[in-house]
């Protein structure tokens, strides 16, 4: 199974966000679409979401989502609001910032 990629307009996304992964698909801002360091970042997400679903006949995604959220209101994990504190986005991070360092070499 692969991810359905959707450009949505930038004016229908929330200020704050790029992309977000909403198993089974990646919706991206249209304007960041050709992206792919970004797109790894959302993909890496979506493996993520389809391995816990895949190994727990579907109740993984509900539960990957639920985790996601509580992590995120966790105050541990909520310094300065900078996404990639939360430990369900800082691999995503170092994809995205890997692929980043190899593009502009």
């Amino acid at each position: 199974m692969n991810p359905i990629v959707i450009g949505v307009e930038a004016k229908n996304f929330p200020s704050n966000r790029i992309a977000i992964t909403l198993f089974p698909f990646i919706l991206i801002r249209k304007d960041r679409m050709k992206d792919k360091c970004l797109r790894k970042h959302e993909e890496y997400h979506w493996n993520e979401i389809w391995k816990w679903g895949k190994y727990t006949l579907g109740l993984g995604i509900l539960v990957w989502y639920i985790l996601y959220a509580l992590l995120l209101i966790w105050p541990k994990y909520r310094r300065n609001n900078e996404p990639w504190f939360h430990p369900m986005e800082s691999e995503a991070y170092k994809i995205e910032w890997r692929c980043q360092e190899e593009r502009s070499r």
